[in-house]
């Protein structure tokens, strides 16, 4: 995990691992760092396990972050989750099932003719959406509060500065064990769960200075998180479709005017 503190705040370096094994605590870094790999953060990742699966694949950790695709690829937000899942499943659609659960209104024509018009022209796109999703596993959402219509990382907040491990804990609105997860609720009965990973919930800055600018604005003004999570989605079981945090990559900012309090890459 790296981050940096912004102007009035003190620049703290924290102790990374040079071998590439799991570090103990965050280094520092550069606001707007190079497209880093997963590779780097290897040991922040550990596949959950998964009783109702023999086995939950494994990331290719050689992957730019930058070539992780939105997960919102459908400008109509509640049918990329729909998506996503029939692009995974084993099971074969028919093309009156694509049209039924990709095509707006399609149920309610009744003229064949109109139905044979729709199907040319909606079927290639359809067609070309699902194999897009199917070749792709590797997706990112928005750190941000969910007011625009796409999935976004809105459930998590900075808890109170804890003294014994020097951190802020990530705190989640789900009530979900890990603060990453979360279902993510879509069209046709079709779902999203982040399962638990090892990128990690607490934001380690042993600086007192800093932790001291960080938590007066915290307490007095409000923070929140702005950036992005990048995912590994291969599989499906059932209606969902099951993924894990690979990274996180954001900004701590003051809730009343925007200011970058720190950065951090977990």
């Amino acid at each position: 995990m790296h981050w940096k503190p912004m102007a009035g705040v003190l620049a703290v370096a924290l102790l990374s691992s040079c071998d590439g094994k799991e570090a103990t605590a965050p280094q520092a870094s550069a606001l707007q760092p190079a497209s880093p790999t997963p590779a780097a953060i290897a040991a922040a990742v550990e596949p959950p396990s998964a009783p109702q699966l023999p086995a939950f694949p494994t990331p290719d950790l050689s992957i730019p972050l930058d070539h992780y695709d939105v997960l919102d690829r459908d400008p109509r937000n509640n049918t990329s989750l729909n998506y996503l899942v029939r692009s995974k499943s084993s099971n074969t659609l028919t093309d009156e099932q694509k049209l039924r659960y990709f095509t707006e209104g399609y149920t309610n024509v009744r003229d064949a003719f109109k139905k044979k018009d729709i199907a040319e022209t909606e079927l290639p796109k359809i067609d070309a959406m699902l194999e897009a999703y199917r070749k792709q596993d590797y997706y990112k959402l928005d750190i941000s509060p969910g007011s625009r219509p796409v999935h976004t990382v809105d459930y998590l907040h900075v808890g109170e500065y804890d003294f014994a491990t020097k951190s802020f804990p990530l705190l989640s609105s789900t009530g979900e064990p890990h603060c990453w997860s979360k279902t993510f609720r879509g069209s046709g009965g079709s779902d999203f769960k982040i399962l638990p990973s090892n990128v990690p919930c607490v934001l380690t800055v042993p600086d007192e200075a800093t932790a001291r600018a960080i938590e007066s604005v915290r307490a007095n003004e409000g923070v929140r998180l702005k950036g992005t999570l990048y995912l590994f989605i291969p599989q499906v079981e059932g209606p969902t479709a099951q993924g894990i945090a690979i990274a996180a990559n954001f900004d701590v900012v003051s809730r009343r005017n925007e200011d970058v309090l720190a950065h951090f890459e977990l």
